[in-house]
């Protein structure tokens, strides 16, 4: 599909929005709406809108009497991709919001020539919706006309509470006389007054925004054990990170970050089954309750980071470090340089290490981390001196699992320069 003009689009979109409001006032949710089921027939009075393919309708669950059946695939998620709600993607309920959804992605695909989200790859897809960023509208379409655009961001919100509430209401956007309100005629003091009540109400409407749109906080005990998972994920100590990670998620569900985490420390351990459930569970976390934006852009990471897109995680994981708090840059740093390691990039991960090493001089998990790269590149002394380095760090803090990963990366490192009769009291040293 080409890009459409403001006087092509509007009466087709209207009549769009007329056939899915038709379905749905039957009961029907067509759950596979795009622009490839609509077809133009033409008319005399200009083409008509004639939406096709309804093989994956079901009964709309709002619609169904008491005691009435339906026929519907259970538990499956069926649709295209490219088109498909959050809700889908993730399988949730489906309801006619998930063709509104649907809907918006074809005003998208109308204004621009291209659909906004990966129509690829499934998880992808997911969590490119759930972060609610519409990538491309207006650098594709610069001169977009405002109703269309409004139209096109309401359909797409992730909640589908907070889209049309149907799609009559999508086909009122196109209808450009519902926008133009006349003004009363009323003199500067009324004027005045009203101003004075807008300004009011606007603050009023704001605090109860804040009050009930507030980032998500995990609960205590959750932020605690998330704490320590994450620690021991930039300490390489991926069992105890797994131990953590799995209590924080049990104490909070709807913590999306330690899902994202725990999905990267199942990864490590070569439970990559396991690791895409946790980033399906931190996906539906975040439609769930609004995250802050360094917690979204931790699933991004993790997401893309899983299923090897290693340029869309380096740019989440690069924003992450520009928002990143003084006291929090090192382990940023950390963050970016495992990132490096995966895309084979040695000498960045060590740079970034040697910046979180001169922001914290203290920091065990990336001495280790610098330590196995150091041996990797064959700086034999460096690496030698750094896991030596790295077992003193977790030991003044008394990380037992540190000073174990530390010894035994040591020993590893003596058995493959040859250096058998000096590995082996350093493995006692690490079962003792």
């Amino acid at each position: 599909m080409g890009r459409f003009s403001k006087g092509d689009a509007f009466p087709l979109a209207i009549q769009m929005a007329e056939g899915l409001a038709a379905a749905h006032a039957a009961g029907v949710v067509h759950r596979d709406f795009k622009s490839g089921n609509v077809m133009l027939v033409p008319g005399p009075s200009g083409d008509r809108v004639v939406i096709t393919d309804f093989g994956l309708a079901l009964v709309d669950p709002a619609a169904r009497r008491p005691g009435s059946t339906a026929t519907m695939t259970g538990g499956q998620i069926v649709g295209t991709v490219a088109y498909m709600s959050p809700e889908q993607l993730t399988g949730g309920l489906v309801t006619t919001a998930s063709d509104i959804y649907s809907f918006g992605i074809v005003l998208y695909e109308m204004a621009t020539g291209h659909v906004p989200f990966d129509d690829l790859h499934l998880i992808n897809a997911a969590v490119q919706r759930a972060s609610g960023k519409i990538p491309g509208l207006r650098s594709d379409a610069p001169n977009l006309d405002r109703n269309w655009e409004a139209a096109i961001m309401r359909c797409l919100q992730p909640d589908p509470t907070r889209r049309f509430s149907t799609a009559t209401a999508v086909a009122g956007c196109f209808r450009e006389a519902s926008w133009r309100i006349p003004l009363p005629r009323w003199s500067a003091f009324q004027w005045g007054v009203m101003a004075v009540a807008f300004v009011v109400a606007v603050s009023v409407i704001a605090g109860t925004w804040y009050a009930t749109h507030r980032p998500y906080e995990p609960s205590p005990s959750a932020a605690r054990w998330y704490e320590r998972g994450v620690a021991a994920v930039h300490a390489t100590t991926y069992e105890a990170a797994k131990r953590a990670l799995e209590q924080a998620v049990a104490a909070d569900p709807n913590y999306a970050p330690a899902h994202s985490y725990l999905a990267q420390v199942l990864d490590e351990l070569d439970a990559p089954a396991r690791a895409r459930e946790e980033v399906l569970e931190a996906l539906a976390a975040l439609r769930r309750h609004r995250h802050r934006r360094d917690d979204i852009l931790r699933v991004d990471a993790a997401q893309y980071s899983l299923s090897h897109n290693f340029d869309l995680a380096q740019s989440a994981v690069q924003e992450l470090a520009s928002l990143a708090l003084e006291k929090e840059k090192p382990a940023a740093a950390l963050e970016l340089a495992m990132l490096a390691v995966k895309r084979d990039h040695a000498p960045e991960a060590i740079s970034e290490l040697e910046t979180a090493l001169r922001l914290d001089p203290g920091y065990a998990g990336a001495r280790l981390r610098l330590a196995t790269l150091y041996a990797r590149q064959r700086k034999n002394d460096e690496a030698l001196q750094s896991f030596q380095s790295a077992e003193t760090l977790f030991r003044a803090a008394n990380d037992f699992d540190g000073v174990t990963e530390s010894l035994f990366g040591r020993a590893v490192f003596l058995s493959r320069t040859g250096r058998n009769e000096d590995a082996i009291p350093v493995i006692q040293q690490g079962l003792a």
